[in-house]
């Protein structure tokens, strides 16, 4: 289940607060392991059908069984609007990830002999981003 909440508040002086909260199931946990034909040959006594060199998948965890913990991130943003003429300025400052959390958002799902990459972080979105402040302005005319 993905659960999101909104709320956005006026405040005077021409000031709008904002905040965002989101959760989300972890990603989903699954192992693969790669298994040569070599390795299978004393129990299934032939080689695989691909031939002497070829491989098999074996799912060691049933995939849709177990999930990485729940992922929580909350934004705010603070607004800040002044009348110019007919125009209007509109100042944004925004927090993204506010408790800086860093939960695993996508990772590794190769069991090899040792399992020493299984469930490590993957690539650029293997982690949340840090804490990441925004300023920003709006010219409306």
């Amino acid at each position: 289940t993905v659960g999101k909440l909104l709320a956005s508040v006026p405040l005077p002086w021409n000031i709008q607060v904002a905040g965002t909260f989101q959760t989300s199931p972890g990603p989903p946990i699954t192992a693969t392991y790669l298994v040569r034909s070599a390795d299978i040959r004393a129990s299934l006594g032939r080689d695989l059908s691909s031939g002497p060199t070829g491989t098999a998948s074996v799912e060691i965890v049933r995939p849709g069984t177990l999930y990485g913990p729940r992922v929580y991130q909350m934004d705010a943003r603070v607004t800040k609007i002044v009348p110019v003429g007919r125009m209007r300025m509109q100042w944004n400052f925004d927090a993204f990830n506010i408790f800086n959390a860093n939960p695993v958002l996508q990772h590794s799902n190769n069991y090899g002999t040792s399992g020493a990459t299984w469930l490590r972080p993957e690539g650029q979105s293997g982690v949340m981003n840090a804490r990441l402040f925004k300023v920003s302005g709006q010219l409306t005319f």
